[in-house]
Order: structure tokens, then C-alpha cells, then sequence
């Protein structure tokens, strides 16, 4: 299905979605010290995505540090302007960046 959610657009919101459950009912109750996400090349592209998820890290008072994302490879992965400023940010909120195989 992930292939139809990165054509359809529909992967942005299923990634937030991802992301705000993961903090809210893995993270924010101390179950697990470290939770990684996939995360598609698409998503890394659109403007606003770092942005999306610091929002959600301050809502739920969840450290970057506890985030891992995992970018899925696939056509889409080229390394271009947007992707490595947006790697850039996510890193500055402290996640890591790790390439799924």
C-alpha cells in the first residue's frame, strides 16, 4: 500500500499520523527509549515536513533524540536540495537518520 500512498499523496498524512502515535503511545508513557519510522523520500520533499514534525514533538513534549527515521529507498530517493535540508533539520531536532534497506 505504500506505493499507492506516496502516488496518491496520501503517504504525507499516514506519516504524520505515524509519527504523532508513535509519540503519544510509545514514547510520552516511557515504554520504549528509542522508535524508528519509516519515513518516504516523498515526504522529506514537501516543504513544511520538518517543520510538521517538531510541531508534533513539542505537543507531545517527546525528544527528537528518541526518534530514529528510517528512509525507504525507491526511485524517489535522490539526494537533492530539499532532502538534505530537510535530513539538516530533522537532525537538528535531535532524530536520526537511518537508510532502510
Amino acid at each position: 500500500f505504500i506505493p499507492v500512498a506516496e502516488r496518491t499523496g496520501a503517504i504525507l498524512e499516514l506519516g504524520r499520523w505515524a509519527i504523532r502515535t508513535v509519540c503519544t503511545d510509545m514514547l510520552t508513557h516511557d515504554h520504549v527509549r528509542l522508535v524508528s519510522v519509516n519515513v518516504s523520500p516523498i515526504q522529506l520533499k514537501t516543504p513544511g515536513f520538518a517543520t510538521s514534525v517538531a510541531g508534533i514533538l513539542g505537543e507531545t513534549g517527546v525528544a527528537g533524540s528518541r526518534l530514529a527515521f528510517e528512509i525507504t529507498e525507491g526511485r524517489e530517493l535522490e539526494m537533492d536540495s530539499d532532502i538534505l535540508r530537510c535530513i539538516s533539520d530533522l537532525k537538528l531536532l535531535g532524530i536520526r537518520i537511518w537508510l532502510d534497506d
